[in-house]
Formats: C-alpha cells, structure tokens, sequence
C-alpha cells in the first residue's frame, strides 16, 4: 500500500534468500509478478550485474503468488541479493557490501538511460561511474 500511495514509477524490493539448509544454495535471483519487457530488463541487469561482483546468477522467476509484487500497481521487481544461509554469499557481503551496492545501481540505471557525459560516464547525483 505504501508503495502504491508513495507515486512512484517502479517498484524494487531486495532481500536475501534462505535455504532449507546451511550452505545448500547461493546465488542472487530476481522475482517478478509477470514477463514483460521492463521488468524483465530491470531484473536482468541487477542480475547480470551482482554476478559480475561474484554472485552466482539464478535467473529471473515469475512468481505470481508473492503479494508485494501481485500488489503493487507499478512494474516492481524483488532482488534476492544471496542467501542468508551461506556462507559464500555472507562473505560477499562482509567484503563487497559497496561494490553489491553499486552493482544494484549500475543495474537499474542501464534500464533508465540516465544521462551520460561525452566520455561515456555515466553522470551520478554523488559520483560518477564509467561504464
């Protein structure tokens, strides 16, 4: 309801996954309420980029029973950014907690074309970042 009354354009929730066992699973999958052209993307280049920090890549999965994503109303996608339960993900986290970050970011901005100068950087509010 928040999301739905806060005016945004797009939805994106992260967490981190679990598995029914320690260790059993790692990796960062993206969930989405349907396939369409805009979520898809979106999913796929936070994806894309948080397995170039060292995440395995899951994929993207339709999950049409997840009611944060079945109720917002804008397009809205939800990263599970590793499993809590492994020991591979947590220490991705311990040791590249920015680099996840900006990964996310990178990933999202791919999608809007924020502006970029004539160098090919891409132009940031707090920084800058080549691409």
């Amino acid at each position: 309801q928040l999301a739905n009354l806060s005016g945004g354009n797009y939805f994106i929730s992260f967490h981190r996954n679990s598995g029914m066992e320690d260790n059993l699973y790692n990796g960062v999958q993206t969930l989405i309420y349907q396939h369409n052209d805009t979520v898809d993307t979106l999913a796929e280049n936070i994806n894309r980029q948080l397995e170039n920090v060292g995440f395995k890549n899951l994929g993207v999965e339709e999950v049409p029973g997840l009611i944060v994503l079945r109720k917002t109303e804008m397009p809205a996608v939800l990263v599970e950014t590793g499993f809590i339960n492994s020991d591979i993900d947590n220490q991705l986290f311990d040791q590249k907690f920015d680099a996840i970050v900006d990964a996310i970011v990178t990933g999202i901005e791919e999608v809007f074309h924020f502006p970029h100068n004539s160098s090919g950087t891409l132009l940031r509010a707090d920084r800058t970042v080549q691409i």
